[in-house]
């Protein structure tokens, strides 16, 4: 699931995740959020939004902090997804690279430096796979969020992305307006539909 901070893409994520494991099926919920402790995705979620305090760090290139989320996406592919897809099980991945490229740009970082950076990150997804994505979008967000005033822009360039990326239609904009399990039967109908 990708889509702006605070439209349900995590409880979206995470449920899907517990839903596909109720009937059965081998799946996992990773997140691109970093977060975990004792990992390099921890260690940079860290930095991205405690610099100074935890670090001493006064400002990070906006440049820079993509870079650094690629190196912590590409130690998660290898780490985790890469050994869950060959042991057969489904990954239901919170965020995939867009997040880098609409935030990044949101944030101002340079375009050319964007895309060299996740020309290797999509190297590293080379050979699994072709995912199915999930673009989560709401008016407003759930909650109140630091990017607030950027959300119509970032929601913009993820429908922007969504365009490129798709011509075909293989990604699935799903509204997340109403409750939770209708979000939810949206996405696996649409699981189901694409095998």
């Amino acid at each position: 699931c990708e889509g702006p901070d605070g439209v349900g893409k995590t409880s979206l994520s995470e449920a899907i995740a517990a839903k596909l494991e109720s009937l059965g099926l081998a799946a996992r919920y990773l997140s691109f959020r970093g977060r975990e402790p004792g990992t390099l995705g921890g260690l940079i979620y860290e930095i991205h939004h405690h610099a100074e305090e935890h670090f001493g760090i006064m400002s990070v290139n906006p440049t820079s902090r993509q870079l650094l989320h690629v190196a912590a996406q590409i130690d998660e592919i290898e780490g985790f997804i890469r050994p869950a897809v060959n042991s057969g099980q489904m990954v239901v991945l919170d965020r995939f690279w867009w997040s880098v490229w609409v935030y990044g740009l949101a944030d101002g970082a340079d375009e050319e430096s964007l895309k060299a950076m996740l020309d290797i990150e999509n190297l590293r997804w080379g050979s699994l796979p072709e995912p199915l994505i999930f673009l989560v979008d709401r008016e407003l967000p759930f909650r109140e969020e630091p990017w607030d005033h950027k959300f119509e822009v970032v929601r913009r360039l993820y429908r922007d992305l969504a365009d490129r990326e798709s011509p075909d239609g293989s990604v699935v904009v799903l509204p997340n307006e109403g409750t939770m399990e209708q979000a939810l039967d949206r996405a696996l109908s649409e699981m189901r539909n694409r095998g």
